[in-house]
């Protein structure tokens, strides 16, 4: 399948602020007074996102690059070294087998964008399918941190971007 990437607009970012993650994933649901504006944190032309549509022009995703892919609230430093990529599904399509083709889709289009030297993620340290996804994708494990607000642990994954995914 071949997904479209579309920059992010009002209405797709209302749909992903009403998506409802489960368990654990839950971490993952943007809640009242995360942000002052969470609508307007999709539309940062500093940091664009994109919405990820299928053939049928449904919204099945999402990601971001920049430092809206990245984790606050601790001392690690990610550094400018490379691309920091952000990529989420519609919780009903997570553990169906389709996020292989999505994040390949994602880097790839990150890859050709940007046109960076490498790319970055910053994984939930308990989302076994995501690091296991990114580690078949050649991401290597360099790190990570505990954010301080919850206690959560990240790993960060870094690869070249310049060979295929």
């Amino acid at each position: 399948m071949e997904y479209r990437f579309e920059p992010m607009d009002v209405d797709s970012a209302r749909e992903i602020l009403s998506w409802t993650y489960r368990g654990p994933y839950t971490l993952y649901n943007v809640r009242p007074g995360d942000d002052d504006d969470p609508i307007g944190s999709f539309l940062t032309p500093e940091s664009p996102y994109f919405a990820l549509r299928d053939e049928a022009a449904t919204l099945v995703g999402y990601c971001c690059f920049g430092v809206e892919a990245t984790v606050p609230g601790h001392g690690y430093e990610y550094g400018d070294d490379a691309l920091d990529v952000g990529v989420g599904m519609r919780p009903d399509l997570t553990g169906k087998g389709q996020g292989t083709v999505v994040a390949q889709q994602v880097f790839a289009f990150a890859r050709d964008r940007y046109r960076p030297a490498r790319l970055r993620v910053t994984v939930a340290s308990f989302n076994a399918r995501a690091r296991s996804l990114v580690e078949k994708l050649g991401f290597v494990d360099v790190g990570g941190f505990v954010r301080d607000e919850d206690g959560t642990e990240f790993v960060v994954y870094l690869r070249e971007a310049t060979t295929e995914f």
